[in-house]
């Protein structure tokens, strides 16, 4: 249902934008500079 798939995108975008790599996207963007996801990736599990 539309109700099913709203709830599995919100719990798929919060996963994402608490994840590091998420968190570096969104600090990069405040801050109005390149994302660097190179050391982010060496880190995340």
């Amino acid at each position: 249902s539309l109700s099913d798939q709203l709830d599995a995108e919100t719990a798929s975008i919060s996963a994402a934008a608490n994840s590091l790599t998420g968190i570096e996207g969104v600090d990069a963007f405040v801050e109005k500079r390149r994302a660097d996801f190179g050391s982010v990736e060496r880190t995340e599990t």
